[in-house]
């Protein structure tokens, strides 16, 4: 779940609850719009833009009933998770790709693996934390050698293993970009595209006074002239919160998220 900072029209502050599984689908849509020259349309586009939309599918059932931090009692962004809830998540979303096929497991599994490699280099954690990490990476590294063998047995002249590292950098790079449109926590944007030069992205209106947001891009990178995107996040008040189910009962409302995406011409 993203947990979003949005001041309401009172001023008063509030948090916007964004699914995770709708984060991802966001990134599928920009991914399937994407192609325009000079950036490098994904490849192979069916299952790898399936990857993309579903790689966060493992998120729904606390999407539906996030937990709160017993320190401060504010809903649990994805960045706050405790190890052993990440991983049983991660682990849902990467049986969910392993549905589609051998590559969308490769490179689902591969994302929250760095995930983990990363926060594991900076985050303290119990011995207890440590060991369930080192478990959870040590057994998808024996899965994703499985998996990409699969792959690339099916067609051996195509499916090389810098096709795989390719599609996993686009998994990464959409799943980057909606996460900055849906966090609202920066209005500037600047990655290097796999295949394309440095995107730079700005949002013209500030993303925690508007939730109708104009997005300037350049150099271009769609197949379209422009792009809408939505979603919907529920709005609860900025305060600190018992338990879940305290969290579960609060007064709130479903407010919608939208972005257009324009040429920043």
């Amino acid at each position: 779940m993203i947990r979003r900072t949005y001041i309401a029209a009172e001023g008063a502050e509030r948090w916007l609850l964004v699914p995770q599984i709708d984060h991802a689908h966001l990134a599928a849509q920009i991914a399937r719009a994407w192609g325009a020259e000079p950036f490098d349309a994904p490849w192979p586009a069916d299952e790898l833009l399936a990857a993309v939309e579903h790689h966060d599918d493992g998120w729904a059932e606390w999407d539906a009933h996030p937990g709160v931090d017993p320190n401060g009692g504010r809903p649990r962004d994805f960045t706050e998770m405790r190890i052993a809830d990440s991983v049983a998540i991660w682990q849902r979303s990467i049986d969910v790709a392993a549905a589609i096929g051998p590559l969308a497991a490769w490179v689902v599994s591969g994302h929250f693996t760095a995930l983990l490699r990363r926060t594991n280099a900076w985050q303290p954690t119990s011995a207890a934390a440590s060991a369930e990490a080192d478990t959870f990476l040590g057994r998808q590294d024996a899965q994703r050698a499985h998996w990409l063998a699969e792959w690339q047995t099916a067609d051996p002249l195509r499916h090389t293993v810098a096709a795989a590292e390719r599609a996993l950098e686009f998994l990464q790079f959409f799943d980057a970009l909606s996460l900055w449109l849906c966090c609202g926590r920066q209005r500037d944007y600047r990655s290097a595209a796999p295949g394309g030069p440095a995107l730079e992205g700005r949002q013209a209106t500030d993303p925690q006074r508007s939730l109708d947001l104009t997005v300037r891009i350049q150099p271009w990178p769609l197949k379209v002239s422009h792009l809408r995107l939505e979603t919907r996040a529920r709005s609860v008040a900025a305060q600190g919160y018992a338990h879940a189910e305290a969290l579960a009962q609060s007064a709130s409302e479903l407010l919608g998220l939208c972005w257009q995406l324009q040429a920043n011409k």
